[in-house]
C-alpha cells in the first residue's frame, strides 16, 4: 500500500504519531506500507522522531 502525502504538511508530533499509528496497523494486518511525497520539513520531523516511516 502506498500513502501519498505530497499535498500534506506535518506541523507537529501529533500528526507524525497519527501516521505512525496508521502504518503500524496496516503492517500488523500484512500490508507492505510505503509513504511517498513527504516535503522536507515533514521528512525531517519524522526522522527526528526515528519512526519506521520511510
Amino acid at each position: 500500500m502506498t500513502i501519498d502525502l505530497s499535498a500534506a504538511h506535518f506541523w507537529d508530533i501529533t500528526a507524525v504519531n497519527a501516521l505512525d499509528k496508521v502504518c503500524q496497523r496496516l503492517r500488523k494486518h500484512g500490508s507492505d506500507v510505503k509513504v511517498i511525497g513527504l516535503n522536507e520539513h515533514s521528512r525531517a520531523l519524522i526522522s527526528k522522531l526515528d519512526l519506521g516511516v520511510e
